[in-house]
C-alpha cells in the first residue's frame, strides 16, 4: 500500500463520487454502464496482452493519482459503484505502482470510498439493501482469500488475473445492460 498515493488520490475520489452520486437521476444509465464495461475491457485485454508495460515507477506520479481518483470518483457515484475495478489499471498504469501496491492501496481507498458513497446514497434513498447483501457476502471470503495469497503470487501472474477479472467484471455489465 502506498500512503501518498492514498492521501493524494482518496479526497478527489470522495469529492468526484459525492458528485456522481447527486448526478445519479441526471445520467442516463445504460450508456454509462457501456462506457465503464468498454473501459473495463479495454484495460483487461490490455493487461493479458502487455501485462508489464512498465516497471514500477521511483515515484509513483501524483498528478494521474488525482485525476484518475476524480473523474473515477465521479463515474462510481453516479454508477453506485466503487470502482476499484477501473483504479487498478490507473494505479498499475499511470501511477506506476507495482500490482501489489495497487492492490493495497487501491483497497484502502475503495473502502474510504465505499463510506463515503454509501452514505450519500444512503441518505438519498439509493441503496439496493438485497444487492449490498449479495456484495457483502461474496466480498468477505474473496478479500479473505486475497489476503491469504498476497505476496504469494508472482507480480505477472497478478498482472494477468487482474486483466482476467477486469474482463469478467466487463462482461458483468454488458449481461446488467442486457438483462437490467
Amino acid at each position: 500500500m502506498d500512503r501518498r498515493i492514498v492521501a493524494w488520490m482518496t479526497p478527489p475520489s470522495i469529492a468526484g463520487a459525492v458528485i456522481g452520486a447527486l448526478l445519479t437521476d441526471e445520467l442516463p444509465t445504460r450508456p454509462l454502464l457501456a462506457a465503464i464495461a468498454a473501459i473495463l475491457a479495454w484495460n483487461g485485454l490490455d493487461l493479458l496482452a502487455r501485462p508489464i508495460r512498465g516497471r514500477e515507477a521511483k515515484e509513483p506520479r501524483l498528478a494521474p493519482a488525482v485525476v484518475f481518483g476524480f473523474v473515477i470518483g465521479v463515474l462510481g457515484g453516479a454508477a453506485g459503484v466503487i470502482l476499484g475495478t477501473l483504479r487498478m489499471p490507473a494505479l498499475l498504469r499511470g501511477v506506476g505502482l507495482s500490482a501489489y501496491r495497487a492492490v493495497g492501496t487501491n483497497l484502502v481507498i475503495g473502502f474510504a470510498l465505499g463510506l463515503v458513497a454509501f452514505a450519500t446514497h444512503a441518505l438519498l434513498g439509493n441503496v439496493e439493501w438485497d444487492v449490498l447483501a449479495a456484495g457483502v457476502a461474496g466480498a468477505l471470503p474473496g478479500g479473505w482469500l486475497g489476503a491469504r495469497l498476497t505476496g504469494r503470487i508472482p507480480e505477472l501472474t497478478l498482472r494477468r488475473l487482474i486483466g482476467v477479472a477486469l474482463i469478467a467484471i466487463a462482461l458483468a455489465f454488458v449481461v446488467e445492460i442486457a438483462v437490467g
